[in-house]
């Protein structure tokens, strides 16, 4: 009767969360993606190879924490453009260069540009992995700002005209009264319409609602909405 093989195969690698943060890495070197393998494994990350921007900027877009390791020199052209033109984009990824042959004056423009920091290669795993969890943070953030940012204008979208109206005077620092005279109103007219900004945009006191109202606006001027 033949042996029994008991050689067990490797289990399956578990799926990565939906959450997991997605790493682009845009270069050719074969040594470079694999060490890159071994870190997206080690720390759940979702890894993208791209061997040169044109498949880098054929890729579909990614509704998570993300950042881009992106070569200096590439088969097709050069990183510098590529940030140049991410930074044209609406919400660009963090970007981190590595070279192996960068000039000074190319790795001060990199920095200019925004980039995260500027690696040359070889570069130590360790170091690497710690650079690109501070890029991951980094777009985190931004996200989460981004996304505290919409839900605030949603609450200002939510004020009718007249009480916009009331808004903008209040956060110029007009009284009750003043606002009454403004816009020919009762003052209790105006005191229900401001107990509605207030609670409609939940804030707690006049200082929040000006900078609430600082922050859904800007420099854009009162006269627009939300």
């Amino acid at each position: 009767m033949p042996a029994t093989s008991t050689t067990r195969q490797p289990a399956p690698c578990p799926p990565l969360p939906a959450s997991a943060p997605c790493v682009h890495l845009v270069d050719d070197e074969p040594t470079i993606q694999a060490v890159f393998r071994r870190l997206a494994a080690e720390h759940g990350w979702q890894l993208r190879v791209h061997g040169s921007i044109a498949a880098f900027e054929a890729r579909s877009p990614q509704d998570r924490p993300s950042c881009v390791v992106l070569d200096l020199e590439l088969p097709d052209g050069s990183g510098l453009d590529v940030l140049e033109r991410l930074l044209g984009q609406d919400d660009p990824p963090p970007v981190v260069f590595i070279s192996g042959v960068a000039s000074v004056p190319q790795a001060v423009r990199a920095v200019q540009l925004g980039s995260v920091d500027f690696v040359e290669k070889p570069f130590p795993p360790a170091s690497m992995q710690a650079t690109v969890a501070r890029a991951i943070e980094v777009d985190r953030q931004r996200r989460q700002a981004t996304a505290e940012h919409a839900h605030l204008v949603q609450r200002f979208a939510r004020l009718s005209p007249r009480e916009r109206e009331v808004l903008h005077l209040v956060a110029q620092g007009a009284a009750n009264k003043d606002v009454a005279e403004r816009l020919g109103l009762s003052l209790k007219t105006v005191e229900a319409h401001r107990g509605r900004v207030m609670r409609k945009t939940a804030a707690g006191s006049l200082a929040e609602l000006v900078r609430l109202h600082l922050a859904v606006y800007g420099a854009r001027g009162a006269d627009r909405r939300p």
